[in-house]
């Protein structure tokens, strides 16, 4: 099964088990991972090293909710990823092999054995791949700044955490969270939206949030179409 294939299907799978609404789902994974494309198309330009991290950025992208804390433990979340990340093949054992004895008996049993990672992905990139998505959000970001420890990924980074952002310029996407995930009514949706995008999203550049020059260039068309969606809903809403 190929790359995007296989994250899919993993995305598709922990949506319904985590019960992750459509704010952080699969239509978001796709939003973010176009726009890592578009940002890592632009700075492969000038930084052709990011060739060999391409698929570290793209794995990023579409996994980064994958372990969100708003849906489920992250650490617990950010260990399961190894599940598509990793080959695994289960091999048959016995029960006393591992020094159980279930009522005596000694049929076999799988156990899932760990392998080699998938994709064609090195050790290292795995672990990249964990701290890009682990230290990327806007809370984290905010909190403790930019991680240290990333090396020659730190371009790579940025270019995921900021596709993430320019995905979050969707204003609806908001309402839907709030609506779904906190369960407001509409009007109170909107509200809360507005004071979102006017306190995080309109302030991303002068917080020194975009870094790269594609993100600084779409800040301002992203925040006019925004500003456009909130005069639609503010006539619809009569607020």
């Amino acid at each position: 099964m190929n790359l995007f294939q296989s994250l899919f299907n993993y995305v598709v799978l922990t949506v319904s088990q985590k019960n992750i609404d459509e704010s952080h789902g699969i239509h978001h994974a796709t939003d973010v991972l176009i726009n890592a494309h578009n940002i890592y198309e632009k700075e492969v330009e000038t930084h052709t090293y990011l060739k060999s991290q391409e698929k570290v950025i793209y794995i990023s992208a579409v996994l980064h909710d994958m372990c969100d804390k708003k849906y489920m433990d992250e650490q617990t979340g950010i260990n399961e990823l190894n599940k598509v990340l990793y080959n695994s093949t289960p091999f048959k054992c016995k029960n006393k092999d591992y020094g159980q004895e279930i009522s005596g008996t000694t049929l076999p049993y799988e156990v899932p054995k760990q392998n080699s990672p998938k994709f064609g992905l090195k050790e290292e990139e795995i672990v990249m791949i964990k701290k890009i998505i682990a230290t990327m959000s806007y809370s984290k970001v905010k909190e403790n700044g930019f991680p240290q420890d990333l090396g020659d990924y730190m371009r790579a980074y940025h270019i995921v955490r900021e596709a993430d952002l320019l995905a979050a310029y969707d204003f609806d996407r908001a309402m839907v969270y709030h609506m779904v995930q906190n369960k407001e009514s509409i009007e109170n949706a909107f509200t809360n939206s507005y004071e979102l995008f006017q306190h995080r999203m309109f302030c991303h550049d002068t917080d020194g949030l975009l870094i790269t020059d594609f993100a600084k260039q779409q800040h301002p068309l992203l925040m006019q179409q925004a500003k456009l969606r909130i005069q639609c809903w503010k006539k619809i809403l009569h607020v």
